[in-house]
This record gives C-alpha cells, sequence and structure tokens, in this order.
C-alpha cells in the first residue's frame, strides 16, 4: 500500500529507510555515479540551455535550441507538471531550491531547516529518478563569505543529507570560481553537478580567465572523473555597475572558446531578471542576432 506524503506511518517508514539510505549510500552512489559519469565523457548526454525560465516560456526556450530548462523555485505540487512539461518538448529540467535563507543560520547550514525542506521540494521520492529531471540547484557560492561560511564537512554532510532524501537526485551547486570547487573536491564528494559564471567583466579582469578555469575542470575530474561541469554565462543588464546585455558576438565567442571534453554543457543566466539586473534574455529572445548566437552555441553541445 502507498501512503499519502503526510501520513504518520509513512514518515516512520521514511525514517527508517533514511538511516539505512545513510549508510549505504557512499558505496552505492559511488558505483552509480561512475557509471552516469561515463556517459557524459562518453559524449552521449550535454545540457545546454537557460536558468530561470518559467513554465510559460519553456516553448520558447526551446525554440532557441535549448534541451535544458532550469525554472524558478517551484512548489512540490507545481513541480511535476514542470518535469512533464519539460518532458513533452523534449527539454531536461534542472530544478531550484528557494533563497538560502530557507534553510540556513548565519552563514551556516541549518540543519533542522533543511530536512524540512526536503520534505517539501518534491512531492514524491520516485520523481528524483524521473528521466528528464536532470538535477537539482541548491547553494550559490559557497566561498562566497556574504553569502556562506562553510567547511568541507559541512557540504560533505549536506550531500549526503540530500542523497539520504533523495539517493537518485544529482545535486547541483554553483562554486562562482571552480578554485573555489577544488577547496572541496580534493578529497571529498559535495556535489554531482557543479557550475562556475562567466561574466564580461571578469574576462576583461582576467583576460586568462576561461583557460585557468580550464585547466582547473581539469585538475577536479583527475580528483573525480564522473563529475558533470557547467558553466553558467551571464546575459544581462547590471545598472548599478554600468553594465550593457552583452552583445550577440561576445556570445558566440564565449561559446565557441569553451572545450566541450571539459565541460558536459552550457547554461546562460538570467532569463528572468532578479531585483539587481536591468534587461535579461527575455527581452532580448525575439532578437534575431541573439536567436542565432544561442542556436549556434547550443548546436555545438548536442
Amino acid at each position: 500500500m502507498i501512503y499519502p506524503r503526510g501520513n504518520p506511518v509513512n514518515s516512520f517508514f521514511r525514517q527508517t529507510l533514511k538511516m539505512k539510505r545513510v549508510l549505504l549510500l557512499p558505496l552505492l552512489f559511488l558505483i552509480l555515479s561512475n557509471l552516469t559519469g561515463e556517459k557524459f565523457l562518453r559524449g552521449e548526454k550535454k545540457w545546454a540551455g537557460f536558468c530561470g525560465v518559467p513554465l510559460s516560456q519553456f516553448p520558447m526556450a526551446k525554440e532557441l535550441g535549448a534541451n535544458t530548462v532550469i525554472p524558478p523555485f517551484l512548489p512540490g505540487e507545481e513541480f511535476p507538471v514542470a518535469v512533464e512539461k519539460a518532458k513533452s518538448l523534449g527539454l531536461y529540467l534542472i530544478g531550484r531550491a528557494p533563497g538560502k535563507s530557507r534553510f540556513q543560520r548565519e552563514k551556516r547550514i541549518n540543519w533542522q531547516r533543511l530536512n524540512l525542506l526536503l520534505e517539501e521540494i518534491l512531492p514524491s521520492p520516485d520523481l528524483a529518478s524521473h528521466p528528464h529531471l536532470a538535477g537539482y540547484y541548491f547553494i550559490d557560492e559557497p566561498c562566497h563569505p556574504g553569502k556562506w561560511s562553510l567547511s568541507e564537512e559541512d557540504l560533505e554532510k549536506f550531500y549526503f543529507t540530500v542523497k539520504s532524501f533523495y539517493p537518485s537526485l544529482k545535486i547541483m551547486i554553483n562554486f562562482g570560481t571552480l578554485e573555489c570547487a577544488e577547496k572541496f573536491f580534493r578529497e571529498k564528494r559535495v556535489a554531482d553537478i557543479i557550475s562556475f559564471t562567466i561574466t564580461p567583466w571578469k574576462e576583461r579582469k582576467d583576460p586568462c580567465y576561461l583557460e585557468k578555469e580550464k585547466r582547473v575542470a581539469e585538475r577536479i575530474r583527475r580528483y573525480q572523473p564522473q563529475i558533470y561541469i557547467l558553466p553558467l554565462i551571464s546575459v544581462y543588464e547590471y545598472p548599478a555597475h554600468g553594465e550593457r546585455i552583452p552583445p550577440p558576438g561576445w556570445i558566440q565567442k564565449i561559446g565557441k572558446s569553451l572545450d566541450r571534453q571539459v565541460f558536459q554543457g552550457v547554461i546562460f543566466y538570467s532569463w528572468s531578471p532578479s531585483p539587481y539586473m536591468g534587461k535579461t534574455i527575455q527581452d532580448i529572445a525575439d532578437d534575431p542576432s541573439y536567436r542565432e548566437a544561442f542556436q549556434k552555441v547550443f548546436a555545438l553541445f548536442k
């Protein structure tokens, strides 16, 4: 018999299974992740798309050549609808957690709040293994002193806490830079998908930035070859810093410079604006020059 998610009997069984999973997960997941990692290294799957895409605009993302979308946070009851919509369009979906305040206290992880959040994000643990759910994006810039204060042990505990709820769910963390990711990945397993950001201002400040990040990515692969590494490329106005939205030529230049043996895809952000942004991808999605730029970059990853 399948009990409703909130049924106390179901909760008892979930807690019991959770304890067993914590003991078995390191061995089990090592086997599974190496198998999926092999597929990536053989080039069988690449994730290329947009971050911040609302459900209603999944079709437009598809038109631009994307095969992956990351929507804003969707409550548990809305999430299966988004996954099925992605499937109907031939898209993969990476879920997005709500803001860090939901599971943070004084820049540290609040484990009680995290457990409550994990009960909510998916209406059923079975959804975690849906073939069109590519992963779930939880944490942004764990090395940023204004956002987090986390040790290697903290992120490792976070990783296995999430896995105790959803063993097959791929966990994504945006480290901002791969130098940040490398600090955690030398000896620990803290994510399945790692990302770093590429912005015009980073590239101006350090013309060798992309080449340096590539070298770090290669080192991380030597530590843990099953890891997926996704560049996040900014395409938005930043009025407070005087940054205009990057031109189509810059998008194509960055896309073509990415080594597709090292990186398992590419994600452009943000489709919808955050409060500090001006124009974003949704404002230029109908522009023929931008459409062509996105389509050409995505074609490289297919």
